[in-house]
């Protein structure tokens, strides 16, 4: 079966490496070499039967990994979505997301490359109802405060794109419909480097933390280290923002009396965040977090 797999499947990872499967099903995409399509198109009409959206590309269309890779995420944005009932009365949750440095920009689309998915699968918006907010920052700034966000700078707090978040979110937990006591915030790379930033200027304001393949400032940790759940994500073999940032952060979370969930993925380079999101419980641990349990 092993053999079969590295064969035949452009996606493959040795079996110790591979994602844990999900217990719910979401939309399925199957990107096909053409001479198997005839032979994959009974599989998809069952999938397609057992109410599952599935739609099939031939993989001569698109091109190569890095290609595929754009298209699943042009693919996923273009499945319609289920509409879901909003009640006015109730209080809902909120997440907010902030992109890394490549998805910078002003077309506010680009901030949605990853991550999106996550929130878009059926599944995951009927068990967690929630407000998802994914700001862009503009392409001359960044989320941690320098200009370069792979070389942290401690001497500034926040930059002028988040900042502009911080207002916007000040803003948007008093609505009449944002259950306050629920406001997560996630970020990749230099949204991890984002993450750590905004919970030490608002550790009042987040119930739960999970920067991925970031960095910080240790020093700001007192603020939310005893406030603020984290789990903290990284590869082992990331050379764009060393794992040893994040256990860094980690280490000076423990000291300030905090207690950090921390994944570092052995075989991961700096794209940490495609098996974060795929842990089985990456948004089951966020919302089981609540301040009302402080």
């Amino acid at each position: 079966m092993e053999e079969i797999y590295k064969r035949h499947f452009l996606n493959y990872v040795s079996l110790n490496d591979r994602y844990t499967p999900l217990d719910e099903n979401g939309s399925m995409l199957i990107i096909c070499y053409g001479p198997f399509m005839d032979s994959m198109q009974p599989f998809i009409d069952w999938k397609i039967k057992k109410g599952i959206q599935t739609t099939m590309y031939n993989v001569d269309e698109i091109g190569d990994a890095s290609d595929i890779k754009a298209f699943k995420g042009i693919v996923a944005s273009e499945i319609p979505l289920t509409e879901f009932d909003y009640d006015e009365n109730e209080r809902y949750p909120v997440h907010l997301f902030l992109h890394g440095s490549g998805e910078r920009g002003s077309d506010n689309e680009l901030q949605l490359y990853h991550g999106s998915d996550l929130f878009l699968n059926d599944n995951n918006r009927k068990k967690y109802k929630s407000w998802v907010i994914f700001p862009q920052s503009p392409k001359n700034d960044w989320w941690g405060g320098n200009y370069d966000p792979y070389k942290f700078d401690y001497e500034i707090k926040t930059s002028q794109a988040l900042d502009l978040v911080i207002r916007f979110m000040d803003e948007f937990i008093n609505r009449g419909d944002v259950d306050k006591n629920k406001v997560y915030v996630s970020g990749l790379s230099m949204g991890g480097m984002g993450t750590f930033s905004i919970i030490a200027e608002r550790p009042n304001m987040f119930a739960a933390a999970t920067p991925i393949c970031g960095d910080g400032d240790p020093n700001n940790v007192i603020s939310f280290a005893k406030k603020v759940p984290i789990w903290i994500f990284h590869g082992a073999l990331d050379k764009t923002v060393l794992p040893t940032q994040s256990l860094k952060m980690a280490n000076a979370i423990m000291k300030a009396g905090g207690n950090p969930r921390v994944t570092i993925y052995e075989n991961i380079e700096h794209n940490s965040w495609d098996v974060a999101f795929a842990e089985k419980d990456f948004l089951k641990w966020i919302h089981s977090k609540s301040k009302k349990n402080e």
